[in-house]
């Protein structure tokens, strides 16, 4: 088993633990740490992979284990595969400008690295995926938590963008099978875009990017 395929089996295998709610867990609070992000120093990767969790709603293994092969640029998509999710069924989520952004720092980040189809978006400086600790630190500096931030959409899709609990559970990758297999098909996927894109300009203007 070579380095790269030991450490993804690892993350899998330690995917689904239970994650604890930090402090900073409103959809203002993320935009706060993202804003913090961004002007504090150069970003490392940890940094960059935070963002795109935060903007994208997945699961912290989903966004450590995502590969050049799964992002279609041009359509702006990414899909994750069955094999890497929690539910088992493949998802295609939106890519919007600030996820498209931090694809090309994260590349500036490591320029020596290669760039294949199954190489990692956000890797080592060997290659490889980040830890999971490496991403719950960078959460802590922050002030906040993986937990807080992939629920902090939630709350401000129902709350403030108002957008239909199903479309948001199976943006999230939660909900009754048949409603998941629904709004994850291609014809869905506008509207989830829109749901994505008004995500991502309410957290850019908060934190005044």
């Amino acid at each position: 088993m070579t380095v790269k395929n030991a450490t993804s089996a690892n993350i899998q295998k330690h995917a689904y633990h239970k994650a604890h709610p930090l402090h900073a867990s409103g959809p203002h609070d993320i935009a706060a740490v993202i804003r913090n992000l961004r002007f504090n120093g150069p970003q490392t990767v940890a940094q960059l992979q935070l963002q795109w969790i935060a903007l994208s709603g997945c699961r912290a293994n989903e966004a450590q284990l995502a590969k050049h092969c799964e992002i279609n640029l041009d359509e702006r998509t990414w899909t994750i595969p069955a094999n890497r999710r929690k539910s088992f069924k493949e998802l295609v989520i939106p890519i919007t400008d600030s996820m498209a952004k931090l694809l090309l720092a994260a590349a500036k980040n490591q320029p020596a690295l290669a760039k294949g189809p199954q190489d990692y978006v956000f890797a080592t400086k060997h290659g490889a995926p980040l830890a999971t600790m490496s991403i719950d630190r960078a959460a802590r500096h922050a002030g906040t938590s993986l937990f807080a931030i992939r629920h902090a959409f939630a709350d401000w899709a129902k709350v403030d963008g108002q957008f239909p609990s199903e479309l948001i559970d199976a943006q999230l990758g939660h909900g009754p099978s048949a409603v998941e297999a629904a709004y994850s098909r291609t014809s869905y996927l506008p509207m989830r875009r829109q749901v994505m894109e008004a995500w991502d300009a309410y957290v850019m203007v908060a934190a005044n990017v």
